[in-house]
Formats: structure tokens, C-alpha cells, sequence
């Protein structure tokens, strides 16, 4: 029975020390096969610092809009019409609603794409916002919907040109 205590306390250091660490790669190991397991991956990239002229009413900021299929099957996208292809708003950090995009001259045909499979759809596009809407040092969270699929972007405005 001694024995056996005394591996216990020469092993408990080495214990302390391995737990923790194999407890990180099961977390690790976890999240890699969560995110793995999403079918389609919607990401957007656009700058986290905006420059606003003072003096120009509008500001536009370039974006760009990835959809990533990680599974063998393709997927139809049909959305009801060309401006549910791309849909936006505008909160600022308190959740408050600052803009929206304009839905105007919208189709009345449906509109389709396929995402291959284990392919990825990217779009550059060019969104305009009210710069007198916004202000400075401010965070914003731009929210959109790409084909279906929601993500956000976050963002904050300079106005010291």
C-alpha cells in the first residue's frame, strides 16, 4: 500500500501540470470539429477603420463576401428576387438600428447559383452608408445576409482626416 502513495505523490506534480494541458487540446480538438461540422461557412472581410470625410454626405467601403461549402454535395442557393442575393443594415455598439440598405428596383424572377461542393462563392461589392449617421470613434456592426447565410462585421468610423 505504501507503494502506491508514493507513486501518487511522485506522479501528482507531473499530474497537475499534464491535466490542464490535455484538458486544452480536447477543447481545441472540440472546436475544430464543431466548426467542421457547419456544412456552409459565411464569412465577410471590409476594414475595421472607416475614414468619413466630414464634409461628403456619403461614404462607401469596399466588402467582400465569402461562402464556403466544406462538404462533396453542391448546394442550390435560390433566393426570390436579385436583392435577397445581398441584404444589409447598420446597428452601432448599443444595438441601435443606424441604416439600411435600400430595396428598391428589385426583380420579380427568382434568382440561383449553385455553391460546388467543397467550393467557395466570393463577391466584392461596394456598400454606401449616410455618413452623417455615423460618428466618430464609434463601433458598428454591419449585419448581412448573403444568399441566405447571416454573418456580421465590426467596424469603427475616423473622422480626423
Amino acid at each position: 500500500m505504501k507503494d502506491h502513495k508514493d507513486v501518487i505523490k511522485r506522479l501528482g506534480p507531473t499530474f497537475a501540470f499534464v491535466a490542464p494541458l490535455v484538458l486544452v487540446i480536447l477543447l481545441a480538438v472540440a472546436l475544430r470539429v464543431r466548426e467542421q461540422s457547419r456544412p456552409v461557412v459565411f464569412t465577410v472581410e471590409m476594414p475595421e477603420l472607416i475614414e468619413v470625410t466630414p464634409d461628403q454626405p456619403y461614404t462607401s467601403v469596399e466588402v467582400t463576401l465569402r461562402l464556403e461549402n466544406r462538404h462533396a454535395p453542391d448546394i442550390d442557393l435560390i433566393v426570390a428576387n436579385d436583392c435577397g442575393i445581398l441584404r444589409w443594415y447598420l446597428l452601432d455598439n448599443a444595438g441601435s438600428f443606424i441604416q439600411g440598405q435600400l430595396l428598391d428596383d428589385c426583380s420579380d424572377n427568382a434568382v440561383a447559383e449553385v455553391l460546388r461542393g467543397e467550393g467557395t462563392l466570393v463577391r466584392t461589392t461596394t456598400l454606401t452608408f449616410d455618413a452623417t449617421r455615423l460618428v466618430q470613434d464609434e463601433r458598428y456592426n454591419l449585419m448581412l445576409q448573403f444568399w441566405g447565410y447571416e454573418g456580421q462585421a465590426r467596424f469603427r468610423i475616423n473622422t480626423d482626416n
